[in-house]
């Protein structure tokens, strides 16, 4: 009895550990598709300004 609880608990921290990698993951995901398209619009800014005004 006491070992299928301790089996169904380590199952469940498993379950939990890799639970928070695939947010973990999903979370770095976002920020650096997030980074990728700021930069992105602040590099498209800045050709848009340079063309406009050139010096």
């Amino acid at each position: 009895m006491l070992a299928v609880e301790l089996d169904d608990s380590t199952e469940f921290g498993l379950e939990l550990t890799l639970g928070k990698w695939v947010v973990g993951l999903m979370m770095t995901e976002h920020l650096l598709v997030h980074f990728l398209s700021l930069g992105f619009l602040f590099s498209s800014l800045g050709r848009i300004r340079n063309y406009l005004s050139p010096e």
